[in-house]
């Protein structure tokens, strides 16, 4: 378990094996696709991802709801920004410049 802090609450998250962890040990469950979409549905969380490179985020249909943005293949940084509350908008983007690998700082604080 590792402790984070979110909002000066502590909580306790589980720290997972990487998958190829988990092959070599094979003692470790392979969890199939159904069991981890119940898991997410179950939890009420939104799975998504973002292309720094293209500053492009692919989500599933809960992080949408989430966010209170329209369906959408393409949605950016910016879109997503605008339903961020501006007192904490440059609290979060610069979160996320950290987070991205040096070549795309540039992209991200630049536009």
């Amino acid at each position: 378990m590792e402790a984070q802090v979110h909002d000066g609450i502590a909580k306790a998250v589980p720290v997972l094996p990487s998958f190829s962890e988990t092959i070599e040990k094979s003692k470790l469950p392979v969890w199939d696709t159904g069991h981890l979409r119940l898991a997410i549905a179950a939890a009420g969380v939104a799975l998504w991802s973002w292309n720094v490179d293209t500053n492009r985020f692919t989500m599933d249909e809960r992080a949408f709801e989430l966010w209170g943005v329209p369906l959408s293949e393409y949605v950016t940084f910016d879109d997503l920004s605008a339903h961020i509350h501006p007192a904490d908008r440059d609290r979060v983007k610069a979160a996320f410049v950290a987070r991205a690998p040096s070549s795309a700082l540039m992209k991200l604080t630049s536009a």
